[in-house]
């Protein structure tokens, strides 16, 4: 096949796996954004309907600096897994570092045609990697090895579980773990703040409740109780009072080998970017975060958003605030497991009795629905 055809079929292939969400070179002239003609934050071509806004990041150049600056002389054969692999960018980044066996999964199979296309048309290092559609929480009946270095970004707010999904990955890991999450700014740190999402869009997770840490304090904590001994935080962004609300990233660097991270400077505060910096911002992913977040804002507590000076709400308010997260969580577990959902919601009419007797002694007037009938 003449060079110029070849080119034309790949290119043609690339525009029908769309849309994509990272910049990936295929050969030395092309890329899926060259391909696309997308520009970074811009929407990653047109997909399939139903498959929600997609937007394109370049996040190679961060990628390579925060690798080199721990590893300078390359991976050296060590063994790298990317979870929540997208089109397995980084498995493919990696592997051109010197990394030896990489694997690479996602729970959906738009991601992982992508991630395949890439493997079989790449004219880069591509051996000994391996793709596949597989869900976090399946990992531990895996059987499989540990790898030295994971990447652990943009999974674990789209998470029902977090904690449980995080040490299914740490446990398989034996040196550096890459840890990039979003977060709700404007909460006190130390919580993780209960959302929902999508569950057919793209970008979004597949199992409708997720949750949103509320700053790097908490995603520390349960690192270090995951076993590792080195954790920095080296990146930390909010995007305070933008038209998403209170948003933001961290990123963290977990290792179990003390002195890993000795060349590693850390942050300690936040970095405060307006709506346009966020969006021209070539942090890793950044886009999927601020896109999901952006649901979060609509959907998690009733849809209120917290700002840092916000008035502190009523007892009754706080109430019916927790009233409404848990109606959430309720209604997943009567999904997954409906006889412990319903124990929960009995506990919940108790709550709901006690708070109107309690309103009553207060003079207060409880609304007619607020009878503990409704859980």
């Amino acid at each position: 096949m003449a060079e110029g055809t070849v080119t034309e079929e790949l290119e043609r292939q690339i525009i029908a796996l769309a849309p994509w969400h990272i910049d990936v070179d295929v050969t030395p002239e092309i890329s899926t954004g060259s391909v696309l003609e997308v520009g970074d934050g811009s929407d990653g071509s047109e997909g399939p309907e139903g498959a929600g806004p997609v937007r394109f990041v370049r996040p190679r150049k961060t990628w390579d600096e925060v690798l080199q600056r721990i590893y300078p002389n390359g991976l050296e054969g060590r063994r790298f897994m990317e979870c929540a692999c997208n089109c397995g960018a980084y498995t493919f980044w990696a592997k051109e570092m010197g990394a030896g066996d990489c694997y690479g999964f996602d729970v959906r199979d738009h991601w992982i045609n992508q991630a395949e296309f890439l493997l079989e048309h790449r004219t880069f290092p591509s051996d000994g990697i391996k793709f596949e559609v597989n869900d976090l929480y399946d990992l531990p009946k895996a059987g499989m090895e540990p790898f030295d270095v994971t990447m652990f970004q943009g999974i674990f707010y789209h998470l029902p579980d977090p904690i449980t999904g995080l040490k299914a990955a740490a446990d398989l890991t034996s040196e550096l773990l890459i840890f990039d999450t979003a977060i709700r700014d404007g909460m006190p740190d130390g919580m993780l703040a209960l959302a929902e999402e999508s569950r057919t869009q793209v970008m979004s997770g597949v199992y409708g409740l997720n949750w949103f840490p509320t700053g790097p304090v908490v995603l520390e904590r349960i690192l270090r109780w995951l076993g590792f001994v080195e954790v920095k935080l080296v990146h930390w962004r909010v995007n305070r009072r933008g038209r998403r609300g209170n948003v933001g990233r961290v990123r963290i660097l977990a290792s179990r080998k003390e002195g890993l991270l000795a060349g590693i400077q850390t942050v300690s505060e936040p970095r405060s970017q307006t709506g346009a910096e966020l969006e021209a911002s070539e942090d890793l992913e950044s886009a999927d975060a601020e896109q999901t977040q952006t649901q979060a804002n609509v959907n998690t507590s009733g849809g209120n958003q917290l700002e840092p000076d916000a008035a502190a709400p009523s007892i009754s308010e706080a109430f019916e605030e927790t009233d409404r997260t848990l109606r959430r969580l309720l209604r997943y577990l009567r999904e997954a497991n409906p006889e412990p959902a319903e124990e929960l919601a009995q506990e919940m009419r108790r709550a709901k009795r006690q708070l109107r007797a309690n309103r009553e002694l207060l003079g207060e007037a409880p609304d007619a629905k607020d009878d503990g009938s409704s859980a």
